[in-house]
C-alpha cells in the first residue's frame, strides 16, 4: 500500500521531514579518532562543570534522535492507513471499523503518546541549561513554562512563547496550520488515559464521544510534533553555543572576547 500523492498527503510528509536530528551532534571526540566521551559526571550533583552539562543534554539530545525515529514511522503508517482507499471508503462514524481504520488509529495513537513526550524532554532541556533545580520526575512542562513562574526567570520571553502555544484556542478554519493543536492532542491522550478510548463511539452516562476522522486527527498531531520540535531546536542551539564558548574559554581564557568578535565580524562580512 502507497500513500497516494495529494495535497493534504504531500503536506503532512513535508511537516513531518521538516524536523531532522544529526545523531551525532552531541559527541564530545577526545582524539583523533571517531571515539568520544561515553559519559561524564561529577561527585555532587549541584556542583556542574560545562562537560556534565553538556553530557546530561546529550543524554536527552540521544533519547530525542531514538524517540524522532520511532515517531516518523508511526506517522508515516498512520498516513498510509488513514490515507487508504479502503478507509475512505468505508469509514463511518457509528460502523464496525475496518482493517484500515485499526492500524491507522494504531498508528495514530502511537505518535500522540511519543510525541507527548518530546514536550517533557523539552522542559527538562530548559531546566538543565538554565540551572532550575527540580527533581528530573517533577518537571512539568505546563508549569515550568507557566508565565509569571519564576523559575523560568532566565527564559522567561522563550517560555512566554511556549505558554501561549499551548494555551491556543481551538480553530481549524485558518490554512494551511490549524491552531490549537496541542490542547486537541492533549486532551486526547488524557480521555485515553483516564477514561476510555477516543476512537469509538460512545453515548452513555460515562461518556459522549463520537470518533474522529483518522486523517483529521493526524494532521494535529503531525503539526503538533512539528511544533515542539522547532521549540526545542532552540534550546538545542543555545545549548551548543554555550558549551563551545564554554570550551574556547578553557583554551584561550584572555582571548575569548576577541575571538567571539572576529566570529561575529566574520558572519556578518560572510
Amino acid at each position: 500500500m502507497t500513500i497516494e500523492n495529494n495535497y493534504e498527503n504531500i503536506y503532512i510528509l513535508e511537516k513531518i521531514y521538516e524536523v531532522e536530528y544529526n545523531p551525532s551532534r552531541f559527541n564530545i571526540r577526545y582524539d583523533d579518532t571517531d571515539k568520544y566521551i561515553l559519559g561524564f559526571t561529577t561527585p555532587i550533583p549541584r556542583k556542574e562543570t560545562f562537560v556534565s552539562k553538556f553530557i546530561k543534554c546529550k543524554t536527552l539530545y540521544d533519547t530525542l534522535v531514538d524517540l524522532d525515529f520511532k515517531i516518523k514511522i508511526s506517522l508515516k503508517e498512520a498516513l498510509r492507513y488513514s490515507s487508504s482507499k479502503v478507509l475512505k471508503e468505508t469509514f463511518n462514524f457509528f460502523d464496525s471499523p475496518s482493517e484500515d481504520e485499526k492500524y491507522a488509529y494504531y498508528y495514530i495513537e502511537n505518535a500522540l503518546f511519543r510525541t507527548a513526550s518530546l514536550w517533557d524532554i523539552l522542559a527538562q532541556l530548559y531546566c538543565i541549561h538554565y540551572d532550575v533545580y527540580i527533581n528530573k520526575s517533577k518537571v512539568y512542562y505546563n508549569q515550568i513554562f507557566k508565565p509569571n513562574n519564576p523559575i523560568n526567570i532566565k527564559f522567561k520571553d522563550d517560555a512566554r512563547k511556549i505558554y501561549k502555544y499551548l494555551k491556543e484556542k481551538d480553530n481549524t478554519n485558518v490554512s494551511p496550520e490549524w491552531k490549537g493543536n496541542h490542547r486537541f492532542v492533549n486532551r486526547t491522550r488524557n480521555k485515553m488515559i483516564h477514561r476510555n478510548s477516543p476512537n469509538i463511539i460512545s453515548l452513555s452516562n460515562f461518556d459522549v464521544n463520537i470518533k474522529t476522522y483518522p486523517l483529521t486527527m493526524l494532521k494535529r498531531i503531525v503539526e503538533d510534533y512539528n511544533v515542539v520540535s522547532k521549540f526545542i531546536l532552540v534550546i538545542i542551539n543555545e545549548i551548543e553555543k554555550d558549551y563551545v564558548k564554554n570550551y574556547l574559554k578553557t583554551l584561550f581564557p584572555t582571548e575569548l572576547d576577541t575571538i567571539i568578535s572576529l566570529v561575529t565580524l566574520s558572519k556578518n562580512i560572510l
